[in-house]
């Protein structure tokens, strides 16, 4: 009977722990908005004496009909503060809701010394089943440049 109350105790330090760490954010987590499809952190970037990473957001526009892209610099923590949003730049030429592109896939890498983000989606005026590629290279100063060029083959 001691061994099964020790097997108990043992059981239960165990199992709280495990509970108390994974709601550290749930409260952020159960208030995001269901447009957001993806946020991804990725890159590096340095400028004006601060530094820290990139934030990619994808979301859902027009009940899903198309997508738009953001991102976001955040620097990383001081002594003084956490980490904080310094900017955010919205994609203009993929977020025009008269053309309105929907993105099959997003990813962010390092490449060399900058940051690229390569987005394959398909276009809403498009006649057919083509898909474009898109690339942003990141600059350190929140700025990008964007390419574009058509993929061969359907989807």
């Amino acid at each position: 009977m001691w061994m099964m109350h020790l097997g108990f105790a043992v059981t239960a330090a165990l199992t709280l722990p495990a509970q108390a760490a994974q709601s550290i954010l749930v409260d952020q987590v159960a208030g995001l908005s269901v447009v957001w499809r993806s946020v991804q952190r990725c890159g590096a970037w340095k400028a004006d004496g601060r530094a820290g990473y990139f934030r990619v957001i994808v979301g859902d526009v027009s009940d899903g009909a198309g997508s738009e892209l953001y991102v976001q610099r955040v620097a990383h923590a001081t002594q003084q503060q956490g980490p904080v949003v310094v900017g955010t730049a919205s994609i203009s030429e993929l977020n025009d809701d008269h053309a309105q592109y929907d993105f099959q896939s997003v990813e962010c890498r390092r490449e060399g010394r900058s940051t690229l983000v390569q987005v394959v989606a398909t276009f809403e005026h498009d006649e057919d089943d083509r898909r474009h590629l898109i690339a942003l290279r990141l600059t350190d100063a929140g700025q990008y440049k964007l390419s574009r060029r058509i993929l061969r083959g359907r989807r």
